[in-house]
């Protein structure tokens, strides 16, 4: 029962007739632009975090394969992802704020 309430206080759901306004139709740019970000931020990654990137969402290739070719154990590789998602994350939240 927590869990219930914690989760729909955390998603909040409104009706879309409940708004006046007509939502904003997405820039036919914003896709490329997105993409565009996402790209420099990798490429300001260290060589080794820019190779785990491209072994994992490029090749798709599970932590331990990874942790093979990397030669790391299949956990320090899941904590060297997180690691470098939450450095892009922050990479992009500041490269977007630097913008607005």
């Amino acid at each position: 029962m927590a869990n219930y309430h914690r989760d729909r206080s955390r998603h909040r759901v409104s009706s879309l007739d409940a708004t006046d306004e007509e939502p904003a139709a997405p820039s036919p740019f914003a896709a490329a632009e997105d993409a565009q970000a996402v790209r420099e931020a990798i490429a300001r990654l260290s060589p080794e975090r820019q190779h785990l990137i491209l072994l994992k969402y490029v090749e798709g290739m599970t932590n331990a394969e990874i942790g093979r070719v990397l030669d790391r154990s299949e956990g320090a590789v899941k904590s060297l992802l997180r690691r470098t998602l939450a450095a892009l994350k922050r990479d992009l939240s500041a490269s977007h704020g630097a913008e607005a």
